[in-house]
């Protein structure tokens, strides 16, 4: 082998002398020696042979491939449905006849609670300009009510006739008390009678009418208590009142019949005395009002489930 020199120049390589490259242009011509020109002998063409054919089925799978078919073409048997049993015959009982009654009821309750509801509703809108109407007062008279009431919405519908019932009883024991004094005018008695005046017209409304309005509004146990305390303690000075005790400042029985028999057979007289005894049946008549009101009352509020030990609503 020869040596080569490490310190000889790069030597010259013509890269087109390559074998492979010759053999990958297909000839040994340079460029040089290429002529464009020059006809070539056309490489002759061989005639196309026919594509062969599929193999053709056999008899058995024509037969196959016929039964499938058909197979296919038939539409599946429709399966009749099974007939539906007739249901028992339903009978209803006793049972049922109590549940339907306990759930009108329930339904009735809770129509006459939406209802309450629809009219609070109607009325906190105009809350703001609302006006003191209670006690009902007429406009000439210097005192000017003092609070707030209504009962259409505060009240529950089932129980706004007790409360109208109770107003209308304190407004009659008021004129009660104006007719009292006036009666007694000159006599003994007068300065009681006026007393009772002053002190029970105040203290009726804050003594058993809003006791009775706060109970059914807030179904107050403690409130409820104390209106069936007062409104007895009431109906107990009413019974005293019309009896007409003599001394105790009120026109009733006993003194309308005493002032007649000691008195001298004179007009007046006679007049003053048939005032007393006016009076005295007059104390008695609200009072089969307040005791079904109590009765009532008491049912009501058993029915809520209060109880004394309850305290509070």
């Amino acid at each position: 082998m020869a040596e080569e020199n490490p310190f000889a120049g790069p030597s010259k390589v013509d890269p087109f002398q390559d074998p492979s490259v010759k053999a990958a242009t297909g000839s040994g011509v340079t460029a040089d020696e290429y002529n464009p020109f020059e006809e070539k002998e056309e490489a002759p063409i061989l005639p196309s042979q026919p594509e062969p054919e599929p193999p053709k089925p056999k008899k058995e799978e024509k037969k196959k491939e016929e039964k499938k078919k058909e197979k296919k073409e038939k539409p599946p048997k429709q399966s009749s449905p099974p007939k539906a049993e007739e249901p028992p015959s339903y009978t209803p009982g006793p049972s049922t006849f109590v549940k339907d009654e306990g759930l009108s009821a329930r339904e009735k309750e809770l129509l006459e609670r939406e209802a309450a509801l629809r009219e609070r509703e109607q009325t906190l809108g105009q809350m703001q300009d609302r006006a003191n109407n209670f006690p009902p007062l007429p406009k000439f008279c210097p005192i000017k009510p003092c609070c707030y009431v209504n009962i259409r919405t505060d009240i529950p519908q089932s129980e706004r006739w007790k409360m109208i019932l109770l107003t209308v009883l304190l407004i009659y024991y008021w004129v009660m008390l104006a007719y009292n004094l006036f009666c007694t005018i000159g006599g003994f008695a007068f300065g009681i009678a006026l007393a009772y005046f002053v002190i029970f017209i105040p203290g009726s409304l804050m003594c058993w009418w809003f006791p009775g309005y706060y109970a059914y509004k807030n179904n107050s146990s403690l409130a409820f208590l104390w209106y069936f305390f007062v409104l007895a303690v009431q109906t107990g000075g009413l019974v005293l009142n019309g009896l007409g005790i003599p001394k105790l400042g009120a026109a009733g029985l006993i003194n309308g019949a005493c002032f007649l028999k000691n008195s001298p057979l004179t007009g007046s007289y006679q007049a003053f005395g048939a005032f007393y005894i006016i009076c005295g049946f007059l104390w008695f008549v609200p009072i089969p009002a307040f005791v079904v009101l109590i009765f009532l009352g008491w049912r009501y509020y058993r029915s809520k489930g209060l109880t004394m030990q309850g305290g509070g609503g």
